[in-house]
């Protein structure tokens, strides 16, 4: 079985500085630790499954807070043991109201885009081209 990582690339790392008023990466990698440990809890759920290369992706909205702050964010799930937040918003934003891939011509193409760069920049990751951070998980057994 492979071990688990989190991967904060580039393009998410730019979309959530817009937010770091209320959401440090630090807070995304625990509430993503904390979405492995315990799974879907209510207000999250499976959104897709898409199909890239060799490898499926499955999409799921999380939920995420921080003191009086509440958002939003897209995380893809690669293989079960690669994790990749693709999208960010507070759940009172423009995106965060209703982030789903049937919403608004508006909302499914920011989406769209936003998946395409985190994918581009996972793909394109080298030693000499840093374009992500890894953060390992280490199950309690």
């Amino acid at each position: 079985m492979k071990r688990k990582q989190i991967f904060i690339t580039a393009s998410f790392r730019k979309r959530l500085k817009k937010l770091r008023r209320q959401f440090s990466e630090d807070d995304v990698v625990d509430n993503i630790k904390e979405f492995i440990r315990l799974g879907l809890r209510k207000g999250e759920s499976l959104l897709t499954s898409e199909p890239f290369g060799h490898v499926i992706i499955v999409i799921v909205k999380c939920r995420i807070r921080k003191h009086q702050a509440v958002g939003r964010y897209l995380l893809g799930i690669i293989n079960d043991h690669e994790y990749l937040p693709i999208f960010i918003d507070l759940k009172t934003g423009v995106y965060g109201k209703n982030l789903s891939f049937t919403a608004s011509k508006h909302v499914v193409s920011m989406l769209n885009k936003a998946l395409a760069d985190v994918l581009a920049d996972y793909l394109e990751h080298t030693d000499e081209d840093l374009r992500l951070t890894t953060y390992p998980i280490y199950e309690d057994t």
